[in-house]
């Protein structure tokens, strides 16, 4: 059986290319980097796999996938398996039309292969997934309004970008930790105050 598409937007004016597909565990993608655009992926049903700067990604239901400009990615269909996604491709110069260059900052800013999965209970709890769905019904419209479909993305990048925030500031207490626990590991010896710790 072949994929279908239920809804694909192009739309090379506005910046974006919206797409909702089922794929029936055929084709992954070859290994590449999206110079020009960035991706969103939302797993709706089924499972997913993306290989991120050789570091696999398994999505589940409701999980959402950031993939920047500069992050050699490729997707893994489980063969036999139907899955349904939607992915959202932007490209850099929707942040210029759009003048909301600050919400780039989730892509670039970030280090390859890092803080790419926004989890499901994230997700379902910062009310991304209703701005997901709100996207879909939007291009499914017979005759889609293109500036209303471009004003929900503003709104999904100004969402996405909180949670990108929230899960740095994790990483970022979590490597600090790490580094304390280390410290304390090789010095079991000797005297250690809490000004070398700090330090």
């Amino acid at each position: 059986m072949k994929n279908f598409i239920k809804i694909e937007i192009i739309n090379k004016q506005q910046g974006f290319t919206f797409l909702h597909n089922v794929n029936h565990g055929e084709n992954g993608s070859t290994s590449h980097v999206d110079r020009e655009l960035f991706s969103i992926i939302v797993l709706l049903k089924g499972e997913l796999d993306y290989i991120i700067e050789g570091k696999r990604i398994h999505l589940l239901p409701s999980d959402i996938l950031l993939v920047g400009n500069d992050e050699l990615h490729r997707s893994v269909f489980k063969e036999g398996h139907e899955c349904e996604y939607i992915l959202l491709m932007v490209n850099l110069d929707f942040f210029v039309k759009h003048n909301c260059t600050e919400l780039s900052e989730m892509f670039f800013n970030r280090a390859l292969g890092t803080n790419n999965i926004i989890p499901s209970d994230k997700v379902l709890s910062s009310g991304l997934l209703e701005i997901v769905n709100r996207l879909d019904k939007y291009a499914k419209e017979n005759n889609p309004n293109h500036v209303v479909i471009s004003s929900v993305i503003i709104e999904l990048l100004y969402n996405l970008d909180k949670q990108v925030m929230k899960l740095e500031k994790t990483n970022h207490k979590q490597q600090k930790i790490k580094k304390i626990i280390e410290y304390i590991n090789d010095n079991l010896t000797n005297h250690i105050s809490l000004e070398d710790i700090a330090n």
